[in-house]
């Protein structure tokens, strides 16, 4: 089935006026209330073009007037804050395992969040729809006030489930990558990766998602859609998992740690049983990660050197081991990453975890409804 590109979140060329859009969003978001007059020193853009975007605003209600701030002098500065009240989104991943929501303002101020098992293949779509619903209804937040919906997928198959929310509540969805979404909402929370040029890594399967200021790139968008440079964000699945490798190991009859801690059950493990282990001193495991962030180090470093960015976020399970993992990272990253890119790089860890997606997805549908405003 062809998925229609108007169902996929927005990823590249946009516009003057939805790159400011999202800029001016962006800073009444971080400060929370502030005047048009800050909005023209910040920005850079004159005061008329600034009172005619956040008009616009304003009449779509996604925006209320504050009063007046102090004046120092002439006419007193009006001061405007988001409409947290009335607009409202909903952002759901499909992870491999798992299905979780979460109910978010557009001030990105998360309300609800819930999570359900993740059923057969085909019965995907209609758990996703049950669980918006279920998040809606909990949440007592008005139908009308939902105003989209994000959806982070692990397998593109699932892509068409935007167009099936959509025909089902009416409400407006977008779909797009779980690793893109993880960057997003990184970006826009970890207070660390708040730069204009942040590289995210998807690291159990070694996917990479480029962020230049509100615009990305990601090789899991659709090829008509990519330059020559994406191929080298795709994931490198079969040298990066965690967990494959440690099956692999086990598999040979390797003695390890990792095997009682799964209860001796294959199936039992997981990237949370090989890191454990490895934080015990087993010596397999210590060895996984060890490989996995020389891996991974290597990768960085290629993309370090093409993209130049500013941050680098490793997400996607890395965080949780620590310096076993970010140990060799760096020092490949160090090694292998031209001087002049390395001079302000900074490599930091994810800090929202499993729960990044999610939230991510709803992040991503703020971000369609303030392109489309």
């Amino acid at each position: 089935m062809k998925i229609e590109r108007s169902c996929l979140f927005t990823c590249q060329e946009l516009n003057d006026k939805e790159k400011r859009n999202l800029l001016m969003y962006d800073l009444i978001r971080k400060r929370g209330i502030i005047s048009r007059a800050e909005i023209t020193k910040s920005t850079g853009i004159n005061a008329v073009s600034v009172s005619n975007y956040v008009n616009n605003f304003i009449e779509k209600k996604m925006v209320l007037e504050k009063g007046f701030d102090i004046s120092t002098g002439g006419r007193k500065p009006e001061l405007i804050e988001l409409n947290s009240e009335l607009n409202y989104v909903i952002g759901i991943d499909i992870g491999k395992t798992e299905i979780r929501g979460a109910a978010s303002d557009i001030g990105l101020g998360i309300k609800l969040r819930k999570q359900s098992p993740r059923p057969a293949d085909r019965e995907v779509q209609g758990a996703v729809i049950r669980l918006i619903e279920e998040i809606i209804g909990a949440s007592k937040i008005k139908d009308s006030g939902i105003k989209a919906v994000g959806l982070g997928v692990s397998d593109p198959k699932f892509n068409q489930v935007a167009a099936a929310i959509k025909k089902k509540t009416g409400i407006d969805a977008h779909a797009g990558p779980s690793a893109v979404c993880a960057a997003f909402a990184e970006k826009r929370i970890n207070q660390g990766a708040d730069a204009e040029n942040v590289l995210y890594i998807y690291s159990d399967v070694g996917e990479g998602v480029m962020m230049h200021g509100d615009m990305y790139l990601s090789a899991s968008e659709d090829e008509t859609f990519m330059d020559g440079k994406l191929r080298y964000l795709r994931p490198w699945n079969e040298y990066l998992s965690i967990v494959a490798s440690a099956k692999r190991e086990v598999s040979r009859g390797v003695g390890t740690r990792m095997v009682s801690l799964a209860d001796g059950n294959m199936d039992g493990i997981t990237r949370e049983v090989v890191i454990a282990a490895a934080k015990a001193d087993d010596e397999v495991a210590l060895n996984i990660a060890f490989s996995t962030g020389i891996n991974l180090g290597l990768r960085i470093a290629y993309l370090v050197n093409l993209f130049s960015p500013e941050i680098v976020v490793i997400g996607g399970g890395a965080q949780d081991a620590g310096d076993i993992m970010f140990m060799p990272i760096k020092k490949m990253v160090e090694r292998l990453a031209c001087r002049s890119n390395l001079k302000n790089l900074k490599i930091i860890s994810s800090t929202l975890g499993e729960d990044a997606a999610d939230i991510g997805a709803a992040s991503l549908a703020i971000r369609e409804i303030f392109i489309k405003a």
